[in-house]
């Protein structure tokens, strides 16, 4: 297993990576100030370096004009810029609120994206479900029932194998997932626990900014975290993750158009 010096944050060296730090700090510093707040979640994407060094980075990079179109260009797909307007907008919500320049900023940066009408309002929508320490359980599991995800077994209740030491203790188990009779996935009140590529993790709901598609052979889902980590679901089958956190964080509470989920439920026995 991957411990967590080995998994990287945020690196300036990547294209994707450099536009996304260009835009947290240009919104941090947009108001002319980096407060308290701001830096937290810049120490959390920049570790390592100090809260007077960070600030000091903030204003030099946030006070440099920002080429919204070089930007767009490094995050070339639609998964790529919805993942950096959400931490954008997180970010934008560090110090409690979005003045004028920030929301100015933020318009023009969906626009140079390409983004479809309403994707700031949704994105700031989202933002109160993400920042939530706990999900209802009943939604999840009403959410999950409502999906199309086949390939997969699953039970109601707390993941039994081992996964089960990675929970928190007094966390609320809600679905365990499995993939050929192997607990792979679990879903508590309060965040994910799953065996990632990088190793086995629980994931509270507060911390996961957005997922993307993989887009490399053998994954399916990337959950991106606040830390600016990103944690990849292996097999394909797992895809359904995906829209289930889609729908949790929109707030979704009508049923889909689809047909009916295509799943086998497991009993106690497939578990042992």
């Amino acid at each position: 297993m991957a411990d967590e010096t080995t998994l990287q944050a945020l690196d300036a060296s990547k294209p994707e990576d450099a536009a996304l730090l260009a835009l947290l700090a240009a919104v941090a510093f947009a108001d002319g100030e980096v407060d308290d707040d701001e830096v937290a979640f810049l120490k959390r994407v920049l570790p390592g370096r100090t809260d007077a060094a960070l600030r000091q980075w903030a204003k030099a990079a946030g006070a440099r004009p920002l080429k919204l179109e070089a930007i767009a260009k490094a995050l070339p797909t639609p998964e790529h810029r919805w993942r950096a307007l959400r931490f954008t907008v997180r970010m934008a919500w560090k110090d409690g609120t979005l003045d004028a320049s920030e929301k100015v900023l933020l318009e023009g940066l969906c626009a140079a994206f390409e983004l479809p009408f309403g994707a700031l309002d949704r994105a700031l929508a989202e933002l109160s479900g993400r920042g939530s320490a706990t999900v209802d359980p009943a939604r999840i599991v009403a959410q999950f029932k409502q999906l199309k995800w086949d390939a997969i077994d699953w039970a109601e209740g707390p993941v039994l194998g081992p996964l089960k030491k990675l929970a928190p203790p007094g966390a609320v188990g809600v679905l365990r997932i499995g993939v050929d009779g192997i607990e792979v996935l679990g879903f508590y009140r309060e965040g994910i626990v799953a065996g990632f590529r990088e190793g086995d993790r629980f994931l509270p709901w507060k911390d996961i900014v957005t997922f993307t598609r993989a887009a490399t052979l053998g994954a399916a889902v990337e959950l991106h975290t606040e830390d600016g980590r990103r944690y990849s679901l292996p097999d394909f089958r797992l895809a359904g993750i995906g829209q289930l956190l889609d729908r949790l964080y929109r707030g979704e509470t009508t049923a889909s158009a689809s047909a009916a989920p295509t799943i086998v439920q497991l009993t106690e026995s497939d578990d042992d």
